[in-house]
């Protein structure tokens, strides 16, 4: 009789340490099942603190905007087309989160590159809107992108989490050349 093999749980990390120290929470995420849209204010475009995926302009506004979504949101944590939202913690760190998407990574960057807000100042209509978070996308593909091509049988070449690197570089947190 054949095993049943248990299936691997989808996990994905959420960074809070910035420049050398490259820290995280590994936490379970299950997709979300409908759409979710919240109200962004130009104060939180304001508040939004550059290079971080927690405590960023749609973090901000996500968290603002608890009550909209059909879970508890705890922390939110956005890269540029992810959204993962804390609905569990335990021990003192979170231990799981719901992953939406969105297509708003311009904001995310200019969050990033604007950190005296100028352009954003300019430009409410930016920030005072509505923003959509989606469903993600249930079709298959490589989770690393083919990077893993050249390992042989049983080996693993290690992952770096691209998308929170690029935006702690991009606003100058880290200047370390990682691959």
């Amino acid at each position: 009789m054949a095993k049943k093999r248990k299936s691997k749980a989808k996990t994905a990390r959420i960074y809070y340490g910035t420049g050398a120290n490259q820290l995280y929470w590994r936490v379970r995420v299950s997709d979300a099942k409908k759409a979710v849209t919240v109200d962004g204010t130009l104060q939180d475009a304001m508040d939004g603190k550059p290079g971080t995926t927690i405590g960023c302009h749609l973090s901000l506004c996500a968290m603002h905007n608890q009550k909209k979504f059909p879970h508890p949101v705890l922390l939110a944590s956005f890269t540029k087309s992810a959204a993962l939202l804390v609905d569990k913690i335990a021990g003192g760190k979170p231990i799981h989160a719901v992953r939406y998407q969105h297509r708003y990574g311009q904001l995310v960057d200019l969050n990033d590159t604007d950190a005296s807000k100028t352009y954003v100042r300019r430009h409410p209509g930016l920030a005072e809107r509505t923003f959509t978070l989606g469903v993600p996308h249930t079709g298959k593909r490589p989770r690393n992108g083919g990077a893993n091509k050249k390992a042989t049988h049983g080996e693993h070449r290690s992952v770096v989490p691209h998308g929170a690197l690029a935006r702690a570089k991009k606003a100058g947190l880290i200047t370390a050349d990682i691959r």
